[in-house]
């Protein structure tokens, strides 16, 4: 199941690499790459409801200059729908993903907006939490919930 999990997030990351190439180029949208740059990206906790209020005072707080950009992280929990999905099918694996992708495209689209770097961790495999595929990699095999 970990292998599978692994291809899948791979396999999310490439889908994402490739549409990005199809829409602007992610260059083009970066700051040039400075060996002084540094990010201040603490977590969003979505305090004030108002993501544009909360940008604002964070900017304010800490303050922005040539080589200091703020923005957010951000935690994704990768959801897998169907375990038996065609992992070599991208449509397959990316509508499987429908819902990570989503959430992945409306966080970048927002910090875009805000003229702000984010910082994605995408996470599996949480111990609380369980999609269907590990769900169902579980009933296969006992082995693959340990």
């Amino acid at each position: 199941m970990l292998r599978k999990l692994q291809f899948l997030a791979l396999a999310l990351l490439l889908l994402l690499a490739a549409a990005g190439r199809h829409g602007s180029s992610v260059e083009a949208q970066a700051p040039k790459p400075v060996s002084k740059m540094m990010y201040v990206l603490p977590h969003y906790l979505q305090a004030t409801g108002s993501f544009e209020n909360d940008v604002a005072s964070l900017r304010q707080r800490l303050g922005e200059g040539r080589f200091v950009r703020v923005g957010f992280s951000h935690f994704v929990s990768m959801s897998m729908t169907d375990w038996n999905v065609n992992v070599t099918d991208r449509a397959a694996v990316r509508n499987a993903l429908g819902s990570t992708i989503s959430t992945i495209d409306s966080l970048v689209a927002r910090a875009r907006s805000n003229n702000i770097p984010i910082n994605l961790s995408i996470l599996t495999a949480i111990r609380e939490r369980i999609d269907p595929v590990q769900f169902e990699a579980g009933r296969e095999d006992r082995r693959n919930m340990s």
